[in-house]
C-alpha cells in the first residue's frame, strides 16, 4: 500500500476559503431562482411614488414612514427611481449586492476568529442559504431596510472583533461608522452600540488574548471608552431627529397606544415558532396575504422540533465548549431587544409576531455566534484553559449525524424558499405599469389625464398622493403627461386611466344633478348660472358640466380660489374640471349662447365599454 500524502496546511486553508467564496455566489443564484416572480408590490408603489416628488432635500430624507426613519432607503429609492424608474433588475440587482455584502463581511469574521478551517462552512451555510432572509428579500420595502441592517451588523461586528483583538483604533472607527450606516437605513440599527458592548463585556474572554472574566472585560471596555461616546453622540443625535420628526406617531401603532398582544406573548410568538422554525430551514408552510406579504406558518410539530433542535444545541455547547453561554447571551440581546422591543413597540398587533422579516437581520448574528458557542477560536488559547470541558467525539457516526441533520434542514430550506417563492403573484403590477408606459408613450402630447386612484392590488392605500396615478405612473410618464396628471386643465375630452393601467376615456362616479322641474336649461341671472354644486374637494374630486352650445366657446368660474377657463364645443357635450378646496355653489359666467343642462361632481372613472 503506497503511503498517503498530506496537503500542506496552507493548500488545505485555500480550499477551504475557496469553497466558502463559492458558497456566496450561489446563493445569490438559488435566491434569484427560488424568487424570479418577485416585482414591486404594495408599499413599493409608494416609495416610488414619494421619490417622484422633487430633489432629495431634508424634508423628503427625514419624513417619518410607518415609523421609521429612513433617510438611506429613501434616498436610494430616489436614485434608483430617476435612474432607471421601474427597473426591477436594476433595483433587485442594489438588493443582492447589499445582501452579498453582508455575506462578505460575516465571512470575513468566521475566517477572522476560526480561520479556514471545514467547520467554518457550516455557520456560512447557515446564513446563506437560511429562509429567514427570503421575505426581506423578495420585497423592496422590507429589503429597504432589513438588507443594510443586515450588512451594517456584520461589518460592525467584523470591524469590532478585529478592534478588539488588535487593539488599533481604526477598525472601532470603523464599527462606529457602520453603525451610522445602518441607523440611516432602519432604526434598529440604535441596538448595535449595545450588542458591540455586549460582545465586549461577556463574549471577550473567549475572543481576545489577557481577558478572563468580567473585571477583564469591564477595564478592556473603558480603554475604549472615546468609542462609546462616539457611539453615545451617534445615538444621541439620531434620537433627536427621529423624535423631531414626528416619526414614532406614524408607526402602525403609535406609541402610547395599547398594543394588541402583550410582550411576552410576542416574544413567544415571534421567537419560540417565527425565528425558531426559521433558524432550522422552516417555517415549510406560510399564509399568503397581499403582494409580497407572507407570515410564517409552521405546523405545531415543526415547532416543537424547532424547540427541541434549538434546546440541543444550547445543552450540547455547553456540555463540551468552555464558555459556549456567552455566545448565546451575545445572540439572546439581538434578537430580545432588537427583533422583539423594537417590533413590538411599533408594530404589535393582534396577528403580530409571524412575519419572518422582522427577524432576518438576526442572521447574521446566528451565524457568528454558532459558531462561537461551538467552535474554538485560533490564536486563543482560551486565555490558559481547556477550550472545551470535554473532548467533543468525533468519528464516522458523528459525521454521518451532522451530515443527516445537515441535509434535513437543507431539504425544509428548499421547501420553505420554493412554497414561498409560489405564492408571489405579481402579474398584474407588471401588466398595470406595463399598459400604462405604453399607454402613456403612444398619446399625443398635451392629452388631459386626471389622476385617480391606482387598483387596490397596487399600493396600500395611504394618506398624501402616493397612491395616485399621477405619483405612481410619474416613472414611466413623460414630463407633459406628469404635470396633465398633477395638474389636469379643464377639457372635453380627458383622459384616464382604468384598473389595467390603459387610458381611456373619463367620465364621472357621482351624483348628477340638473336643472328644476319643467326647464331645459338652469336658469341664468344676466350671464350668470349658479349652479348647485357642493362637494369637499380632494386629490381627484372632479366636476362637470353638461352643456349645449351654439358654437365653440368658454365660461368662467372661481374654482380652489382662482378663475377658471372652461372651454366647450359647438353642440352638445361635458366639461370636467378638477375641484381640489370645498365648494358649495358654483357661479357660472357664460354668454347667451350656452344651455347649461346638467352638474355633476365625484371621483373620475372610466367610461363604461
Amino acid at each position: 500500500m503506497s503511503p498517503r500524502i498530506a496537503l500542506p496546511a496552507w493548500r488545505h486553508g485555500k480550499r477551504i476559503a475557496a469553497a466558502a467564496w463559492a458558497m456566496i455566489p450561489l446563493s445569490v443564484v438559488c435566491q434569484v431562482v427560488a424568487l424570479r416572480a418577485t416585482w414591486y408590490s404594495v408599499d413599493d408603489f409608494r416609495f416610488v411614488a414619494l421619490a417622484t416628488e422633487g430633489p432629495p432635500g431634508w424634508s423628503y430624507l427625514t419624513q417619518p414612514v410607518y415609523g421609521q426613519h429612513m433617510p438611506g432607503g429613501l434616498l436610494l429609492t430616489w436614485i434608483l427611481t430617476w435612474a432607471a424608474g421601474y427597473n426591477w433588475v436594476l433595483t433587485w440587482s442594489v438588493v443582492l449586492l447589499l445582501q452579498v455584502g453582508a455575506y462578505v463581511y460575516v465571512l470575513r469574521t468566521l475566517r477572522l476568529l476560526f480561520g479556514d478551517r471545514p467547520a467554518i462552512l457550516a455557520p456560512l451555510a447557515f446564513y446563506l442559504f437560511s429562509p429567514l432572509t427570503v421575505p426581506a428579500v423578495a420585497w423592496y420595502s422590507a429589503a429597504v431596510l432589513s438588507v443594510p441592517l443586515q450588512l451594517a451588523v456584520a461589518g460592525a461586528l467584523y470591524a469590532h472583533v478585529r478592534h478588539l483583538r488588535e487593539g488599533t483604533l481604526g477598525p472601532g472607527l470603523r464599527a462606529v461608522a457602520w453603525t451610522a450606516f445602518g441607523l440611516f437605513f432602519f432604526v434598529k440599527a440604535a441596538v448595535i452600540p449595545l450588542l458591540l458592548v455586549v460582545v465586549t463585556v461577556v463574549a471577550a474572554p473567549i475572543l481576545v488574548s489577557g481577558v478572563r472574566g468580567v473585571r477583564d472585560a469591564l477595564r478592556l471596555l473603558l480603554r475604549r471608552r472615546l468609542l462609546l461616546v462616539l457611539h453615545g453622540l451617534l445615538l444621541a443625535g439620531y434620537g433627536t431627529v427621529y423624535l423631531v420628526s414626528g416619526a414614532t406617531a406614524s408607526s402602525y401603532v403609535a406609541v402610547g397606544v395599547e398594543r394588541g398582544i402583550g410582550l411576552l406573548p410576542y416574544a413567544g410568538r415571534l421567537i419560540g415558532a417565527t425565528f425558531f422554525t426559521g433558524a432550522i430551514g422552516g417555517p415549510a408552510a406560510w399564509q399568503p396575504g397581499a403582494g409580497h406579504f407572507a407570515n410564517a406558518s409552521p405546523p405545531v410539530a415543526l415547532v416543537v422540533v424547532a424547540g427541541i433542535v434549538w434546546t440541543l444545541a444550547f445543552v450540547t455547547s455547553m456540555v463540551f465548549r468552555r464558555g459556549a453561554w456567552r455566545a448565546w447571551l451575545v445572540l439572546l440581546t439581538w434578537l430580545l431587544v432588537a427583533d422583539t422591543l423594537f417590533t413590538w413597540l411599533g408594530r404589535a398587533t393582534e396577528w403580530s409576531g409571524r412575519e419572518m422579516r422582522y427577524v432576518s437581520d438576526a442572521a447574521p448574528v446566528v451565524a457568528v455566534c454558532l459558531a462561537l458557542a461551538f467552535l474554538p477560536v485560533r490564536d486563543l488559547a482560551e486565555n490558559g484553559r481547556r477550550t472545551y470541558l470535554i473532548r467533543p467525539p468525533s468519528g464516522p457516526a458523528v459525521k454521518a449525524a451532522a451530515g443527516v441533520l445537515g441535509g434535513v434542514m437543507a431539504a425544509l430550506s428548499i421547501l420553505s424558499i420554493s412554497s414561498f417563492g409560489g405564492l408571489i403573484d405579481t402579474t398584474e403590477q407588471r401588466a398595470y405599469i406595463g399598459n400604462a408606459a405604453r399607454a402613456l408613450a403612444a398619446a399625443p402630447a398635451g392629452t388631459v389625464i386626471f389622476p385617480s386612484d391606482v387598483p387596490l392590488e397596487m399600493p396600500i392605500p395611504a394618506t398624501g398622493l402616493t397612491d395616485l396615478t399621477s405619483r405612481v405612473l410619474a416613472p414611466v410618464a413623460p414630463e407633459w403627461a406628469v404635470e396633465s396628471m398633477r395638474a389636469p386643465r379643464p377639457s372635453t375630452e380627458p383622459r384616464v386611466f382604468d384598473d389595467k393601467g390603459r387610458l381611456v376615456k373619463m367620465t364621472i362616479k357621482g351624483g348628477l344633478l340638473g336643472p328644476p322641474a319643467g326647464l331645459p336649461c338652469f336658469p341664468a341671472t344676466g350671464d350668470v348660472v349658479d349652479l348647485p354644486l357642493s362637494t369637499d374637494g380632494g386629490p381627484v374630486t372632479v366636476a362637470g358640466i353638461g352643456y349645449a352650445a351654439l358654437g365653440d366657446t368658454e365660461a368662467t368660474a372661481t374654482v380652489d380660489g382662482r378663475l377658471v377657463t372652461l372651454p366647450m364645443k359647438r353642440g352638445d357635450g361635458v366639461v370636467y374640471f378638477p375641484v381640489r378646496s370645498a365648494v358649495r355653489s358654483l357661479p357660472l359666467s357664460v354668454n347667451g349662447g350656452i344651455c347649461v343642462k346638467a352638474v355633476a361632481v365625484g371621483d373620475p372613472a372610466p367610461v363604461p365599454s
